[in-house]
């Protein structure tokens, strides 16, 4: 088909002395069909709706693309035949409108297709028709195929061609002015995509070229873009601008430094609220404001202008951009506010600028302070009530208060600046996260003002802390502040002045805990969430203090290094005395703070764990007389909530563990012997993982005792019986996750067990436990029981400790391999979880493997047992001659993946044909 339209394009167009219309019509209609076919092949491989075969597909996208060369010069010759029609009447017009219009179409679908590039480029360079005719055609159709000159002008490789095109695109201008001064809206958009894709890929050869009216063209557009186009004109002008900057042949040409001027103007005008959104932005809270579209795209235009000023100060001096536009337009904008301080106009453009300085002040270094000090004095007096500049200025300290540390006077306004905008209530967040920041960064400056800072803590703050969250910044900077000073007798006392009255409310709410804990009468109501504010508090509180001491540095010194190890070791002094005092002042909080895990709600007890977690980072010495209590506590929430606390103690006390090991085991297994908790399981398990697998003798001993009589107490007392396993379905699932997971931490201890070939044993016996999570737990200990070799901690230990407790694990299997095997085959039968089933096939392969010399045997005698209606007398056979061919392998060292997924395949067989048979 393809071969016939091009033979007809390639036919004679009629001559333009034949003034038959009724002729010209039929011809052009007929090539406008044509095209339009031409158009729809090239669509076809985007077309989602048409269901083909991908890679019939692709072979058709590749068919395409091959011919992409003739369907270029069908193009040129039609575009060619346009100029024979030379009729001014109107269906001709027409129809020379509408073939041009397809012409587009179908230039765009084929170059959409990814035409080879080598074609494209011997197209444009040896002839140009196609860039002359795309330039040529109506407003309207380029507005509509604005794809196919964007790709043209990003088509590189040929600067002659761009060059061209560079012509073309600039002979557009007065398209643009007509734009602008219309305010098209749609043209603005159109013109500003093809001239900025035009500078952006051709900047160096415009610059070289020194045209500077295309620059002034797409400056024009530049102060006239909407906001959705303002992020693209950003990035443009501070690449443009770092690359005039970094071109010595250009940087000194006036005429490129005032575009660059005019722009940076532009854009920072376009920082400015409207007057709507500024009004709106005084009398409501930000938040608030973002779910409105407008004030979305408003606030999206001035994150794209905050980067590009960002970028621009990277290149230019703060003090020069200042400088230039902004000390001049904040002084007559005052100016102005002074006659009619009600313009709101006025005052969006004064917040726009200081906007704009807080951009370009992340770039200010410690000689552009006064500056920012001039700025702020500027400021200070602004009417409180005009909250989005309170705003922009908090946000202009926040961004400038650590390079000003060296001026007492700045630091002083900005504090008062601040602390003025508590009051506000919608400025006293934004406030808030600044005063933390100015104290954080000027330590120096506020300590001599610490009581005046806790005293507006306790004004100011304080009843704040349990409704906003961002107020514990405030707190944070205070304690920051705190132990930044070395006088210990005053951290104490103030910490205690913060603290006391966050724990004297937890200390009451604990107490009526425990008195609705023990009380028959009616019981009082707790406000569980003021608790849980009330603790979060105190926890930021021991947080913050623990913070602040790690934060604390050894001071530099320019003295000689023996003064220095004097200074050092003074400063590690005083840093222990600090924790001394966190130590002593948080181990009087604690026993209050217990009380808390008697509580009956979870949310109250797992705030207190964390909080009590902090606690423990000072109190070793306690640990002992902590888990003296387990042997008194009868509620399992309790001892849940205790174990809790008992893991961070573990893993945090690390070497320090083993001094309290023993006697902490001890507890334990007393503990569990009371009452068969699964939180003591979990103990031992926690304490295996924190003991190092190569321990001494004299702890491996201990573990292996500790273990032996968990097992004895739970095998020979709780499960003594197969229905004390279905009866006690949670003590079974924990004791086996234990011994399980024993076996990756520290196997030894597992395998080393008194109790091992008896849990063994029990394991083989219990494998079809009918809840599933026991029978996953039991199965999961036979995997790693039967590949301990694989065990990264066996093999570290050599060959002789691994072949000892190979050869005790392989004579315990022998023993009841079989009885396994049965197991297994009588498990699939009654059609387990699929999770479950999974295992119980590995677990086979294994069984395989490990055992070749018997596995065969045990498989034999079972499937014989195994009803017909599971697996008939020829699958069995087959079922056979699989496992005898994993065995061969296993026996020469490989492995046989063929056979091992045969022998899956036969034992999911079984699991199928009894779930059908179960169904039915």
């Amino acid at each position: 088909m393809f071969s016939e339209t091009a033979n007809y394009f390639n036919t004679e167009a009629p001559n333009s002395d034949n003034t038959n219309l009724d002729f010209f019509n039929s011809y052009l209609q007929s090539k406008n069909i044509l095209l339009s076919v031409l158009m729809y092949m090239g669509e076809i491989p985007q077309e989602r709706n048409i269901v083909v075969d991908k890679e019939q597909m692709k072979e058709f996208t590749v068919f395409l693309k091959n011919l992409s060369n003739d369907l270029f010069l069908i193009l040129n010759k039609t575009i060619s035949e346009l100029d024979i029609f030379n009729s001014q009447d109107k269906s001709i017009v027409n129809l020379k409108n509408q073939i041009s219009h397809s012409i587009l179409n179908c230039l765009l679908a084929w170059l959409d297709l990814g035409v080879p590039k080598e074609i494209i480029q011997t197209l444009l360079s040896e002839n140009s028709q196609i860039v002359n005719f795309v330039f040529s055609v109506s407003e309207e159709n380029m507005k509509s195929h604005k794809q196919c000159i964007i790709f043209l002008i990003c088509e590189k490789g040929n600067e002659a061609l761009t060059k061209i095109i560079l012509e073309k695109v600039l002979a557009m201008k007065p398209l643009v002015g007509s734009a602008i001064e219309n305010s098209d809206l749609d043209g603005i958009t159109f013109f500003l995509d093809i001239f900025e894709a035009l500078c952006t890929e051709n900047l160096e050869l415009i610059l070289e070229m020194k045209n500077k009216e295309i620059m002034m063209i797409f400056l024009e557009l530049t102060k006239v873009c909407d906001e959705n186009r303002v992020i693209y004109v950003c990035d443009f002008w501070a690449e443009t601008i770092r690359s005039i900057l970094s071109d010595k042949t250009v940087s000194e040409d006036p005429e490129y430094l005032q575009i660059i001027d005019q722009a940076i103007k532009s854009l920072i005008s376009k920082a400015k609220w409207s007057t709507d959104i500024f009004i709106r932005l005084n009398k409501e809270k930000y938040s608030e404001l973002k779910k409105d579209e407008d004030f979305a795209n408003e606030e999206n235009n001035r994150f794209c202008i905050k980067d590009f000023l960002l970028n621009v100060s990277s290149i230019v001096s703060f003090n020069q951009l200042y400088t230039a536009y902004f000390q001049k337009e904040v002084v007559n904008v005052i100016s102005h506010l002074k006659d009619d301080l009600g313009n709101m106009k006025s005052w969006a453009i004064f917040e726009a600028l200081i906007f704009c300085v807080g951009c370009i002040s992340k770039r200010a270094i410690v000689s552009d302070a006064s500056i920012l000090e001039e700025v702020l004095l500027t400021v200070i007096e602004v009417p409180i009530e005009l909250t989005q500049i309170n705003r922009t200025v908090t946000d202009l300290i926040d961004d400038v208060s650590e390079i000003l540390n060296s001026l007492p006077e700045f630091i002083k306004l900005s504090f008062q600046y601040l602390i003025k905008g508590l009051d506000n209530p919608l400025t006293k967040k934004h406030c808030t996260i600044s005063l933390h920041t100015l104290i954080s960064h000027n330590k120096t400056y506020f300590v001599d003002y610490l009581d005046d800072l806790i005293k507006i803590y306790n004004e100011k703050i304080k009843e704040r802390l349990v409704e906003e969250d961002y107020s514990k910044d405030i707190l944070s900077a205070i304690i920051e502040l705190l132990f930044y000073i070395d006088n210990l007798d005053s951290i104490k006392s103030k910490l205690v002045e913060i603290c006391e009255p966050w724990v004297s409310a937890v200390v009451s709410t604990s107490q009526v805990i425990t008195t609705v804990n023990t009380s028959k009468d009616s019981k009082p109501e707790i406000d569980t969430v003021l608790l849980l504010e009330q603790i979060a508090v105190i926890k930021a509180i021991v947080s913050s203090s623990y913070k602040s001491i790690g934060n604390l540095s050894v001071p530099l010194s320019s003295n000689n290094n023996d003064n220095s190890a004097e200074e050092a070791k003074a400063f590690y002094s005083v840093l222990a005395e600090k924790r001394a005092i966190l130590s002593s002042l948080f181990k009087e909080f604690w026993n209050s703070i217990k009380l808390l895990l008697q509580s009956t709600n979870h949310l109250i007890v797992e705030s207190s764990i964390q909080l009590l977690k902090f606690f423990m980072r000072g109190m070793k010495a306690d640990f002992n007389d902590y888990i003296q209590e387990f042997l008194g506590i009868t509620n399992h929430l309790i001892v849940e909530s205790s174990i809790q606390l008992l893991k961070f103690f573990m893993r945090g006390m690390k070497a320090d563990f083993n001094d309290y090991i023993q006697e902490f085991l001890g507890i334990i297994c007393k503990a569990y012997s009371f009452q068969p908790f699964s939180s003591y399981l979990y103990c031992f398990e926690v304490t295996l993982s924190v003991v190092a697998p190569n321990c001494d003798e004299k702890e491996f001993i201990l573990l292996k005792s500790i273990l032996d009589e968990l097992c004895k107490i739970t095998f020979g007392f709780y499960l003594k019986t197969p229905f004390n396993y279905e009866n006690n379905p949670q003590l079974t699932e924990d004791i086996y996750g234990m011994l399980f997971r024993g076996m990756k931490l520290n196997p030894l201890v597992v395998l080393d067990s008194s109790w091992f070939e008896s849990i063994l044993t029990i394991s083989i016996s219990n494998i079809d436990l009918k809840h599933p999570s026991s029978a996953l737990n039991v199965v999961y200990f036979l995997e790693k029981v039967l590949n301990f070799k694989r065990n990264s901690i066996i093999k570290k230990l050599g060959s002789e400790v691994y072949n000892f407790y190979f050869s005790k694990v392989f004579e315990i299997i022998v023993k009841h391999g079989e009885t396994l095997v049965y197991k297994i085959l009588n498990y699939l039968q009654s059609t387990p979880l699929e999770m479950i089933m999974d295992h119980l096939v590995n677990l086979s392969t294994d069984v395989i493997i490990q055992f070749p010399n018997h596995s065969k045997e045990w498989f034999l005698n079972c499937l014989k047992l195994l009803p017909e209606n599971c697996l008939t007398n020829k699958e069995k056979e087959k079922f056979m001659v699989a496992i005898g061919n994993v065995i061969e392998a296993s026996m020469k060292g490989g492995y046989s993946e063929e056979a091992e997924d045969e022998i899956h395949c036969y034992l999911r067989l079984i699991y199928k044909r009894c779930l059908a048979l179960n169904y039915e």
